[in-house]
């Protein structure tokens, strides 16, 4: 006996009729008034009396309608419980181009220890990955101040200064924002306005000469020559072969948090990873 058949079976007695049975099943009725004839040959009992207008359940049919809904409900429930075993296996995880440099090693980690985990990466802006997990098509993302992570649960990662880098010059020592204020700047729009507050904040002009969408196509755009940039530290590895220098200004440090809206084990595991690494890189 095939699942198929007993989904049929309950179909007809809602239907109240072979041929109403196949209209909801969107067959032909021969094929199905087959298929009944052959589940009541299999069980060796006739389910159902046809009359003309309306079939009758027989006290077998009767019996095998109430068995056929829990077989039906119970291959359901099974199914929707595997699907959210194999979720669970699956770390659906959003992260800013920013704090890739971060998430990486805490990855691979989790696939050290277990193999069999799948890594799903949605990558965007903060704000792009809050509405991601506001609609729950991730279970936990990477993300950074300035924000507001509304609800969720969150915990501070780490926190994070801003890197000043030089079209052809050298690293030297730290710079402050008067050093910054009459270069020609090329701002990440993520921290446009961040940055703008805090050069009015202390009475600086600044000279933005370029903004981009990306910290990577900053540094890009540096390598070319356009003008200098401020990006956070966590992408300085991204910038070898280029000056550059930490600036100093409190105002412009910001936040890595890890966010979540469900106590997945993947997704807690990560958090301790993300934790784990950022205490080590701070000792």
């Amino acid at each position: 006996m095939e699942l198929r058949q007993v989904r049929y079976f309950l179909t007809v007695v809602d239907g109240g009729s072979i041929s109403e049975g196949a209209r909801r099943l969107h067959i032909s009725q021969p094929p199905l008034s087959l298929a009944m004839r052959q589940l009541e040959e299999e069980l060796g009992a006739q389910l159902f009396v046809r009359g003309h207008s309306r079939l009758t359940l027989t006290e077998a049919g009767r019996a095998f309608y109430q068995k056929g809904q829990n077989l039906v409900e119970l291959a359901l429930q099974t199914s929707r419980e595997i699907r959210e075993m194999r979720r669970e296996r699956t770390l659906h995880l959003g992260v800013t181009p920013t704090t890739v440099p971060l998430v990486m090693p805490a990855l691979q980690a989790i696939r050290n220890q277990d193999p069999a985990v799948r890594i799903d990466l949605h990558d965007g802006s903060t704000y792009q990955l809050l509405d991601l997990m506001a609609r729950r098509l991730v279970d936990a993302a990477v993300i950074r101040t300035p924000c507001s992570a509304g609800n969720l649960h969150q915990v501070s990662v780490t926190h994070d200064s801003m890197l000043l880098l030089s079209p052809g010059g050298r690293t030297e020592g730290p710079v402050g924002l008067e050093v910054l204020s009459p270069l020609p700047l090329i701002l990440y729009r993520r921290y446009r306005d961040f940055i703008l507050d805090a050069f009015s904040h202390h009475a600086l002009k600044l000279k933005l000469v370029g903004e981009c969408d990306d910290a990577r196509t900053a540094i890009s755009m540096v390598r070319a020559g356009l003008g200098y940039a401020v990006i956070p530290s966590t992408m300085g590895g991204a910038a070898s072969g280029i000056a550059a220098r930490p600036v100093v200004a409190p105002e412009l440090t910001t936040e890595i948090l890890f966010v979540w809206d469900r106590d997945l084990p993947l997704v807690q595991e990560m958090k301790e990873q993300l934790l784990a690494i950022a205490e080590k890189k701070e000792q």
